[in-house]
């Protein structure tokens, strides 16, 4: 009885991996891409929602606003990324209210890591993230006296301005596995080496965001051309000293 037991339960975690496994495999045709510029990040990320060969949705927002400058995109499975996106958002507001000022982007991202990484064995995010978003140097001031343990209450005040060169634009990479990285330029989804490809190709350091946008454009027209599942809609997100928009 106990031999049974063992092996129903065997089973039972075997069955449970291959459904992951196709869901993964489902949830890869879904994609989106980012990359740096001049003072901004630039975000693409498709409209289409699939379930295996069914297109049930072609308009849906993959990218999440997290704070003023904070924005993040999801790949994967959409009913766990909203929800993990949303339990960011709320955390973030909290703690915006609690220390007076915006999340930095660097916190966003290993805060989402350790989340991601802690529900490994729980339950885990079946999608994938880029955090994109711009900080400005009292970002740095007040990670350093937190850690201290002294809030100088003069720097909550401290706002940068909107065009300054010390405006810092940054793109976290983190996948489902707890793995995370900063990176000028990164892509998830099925078509994700395709993209890469032509970032390897077209992009260079201080880009404007015209040439962006252009550069946005052509990933997608390859991807029209070259991938059998191109999604069909795309949304771009432009984030930078100003704040988040949608741009082209």
């Amino acid at each position: 009885m106990k031999g049974f037991t063992c092996c129903r339960i065997l089973w039972i975690r075997v069955a449970i991996l291959l459904l992951n496994s196709l869901r993964a495999r489902a949830d890869s045709a879904s994609s989106a891409f980012g990359f740096l510029g001049n003072g901004f990040v630039i975000l693409a990320s498709d409209t289409a929602f699939r379930r295996g060969s069914q297109v049930i949705s072609r308009d849906i927002n993959q990218v999440t606003v997290l704070g003023p400058r904070l924005l993040l995109a999801t790949v994967g499975d959409v009913s766990t990324g909203d929800q993990f996106a949303e339990f960011l958002a709320r955390n973030f507001a909290l703690t915006s209210v609690v220390h007076g000022r915006p999340v930095s982007t660097r916190s966003a991202a290993h805060f989402a890591r350790r989340e991601m990484s802690r529900l490994l064995r729980r339950g885990p995010v079946q999608a994938d993230l880029l955090v994109a978003g711009v900080d400005g140097p009292f970002h740095s001031d007040l990670s350093t006296q937190l850690a201290k343990g002294v809030v100088d209450e003069s720097a909550r005040s401290v706002t940068p301005q909107l065009h300054s060169p010390q405006l810092q634009p940054q793109l976290h990479w983190i996948d489902r596995a707890g793995g995370a990285c900063e990176v000028q330029y990164g892509a998830h989804g099925g078509s994700a080496a395709m993209v890469l490809a032509v970032l390897d190709e077209g992009w260079r350091p201080g880009m404007s965001e015209g040439e962006a946008l252009v550069l946005a454009r052509e990933c997608v027209h390859v991807l029209g051309g070259r991938y059998a599942a191109s999604p069909q809609g795309w949304r771009f997100h432009v984030v930078d000293g100003a704040g988040a928009r949608l741009a082209g």
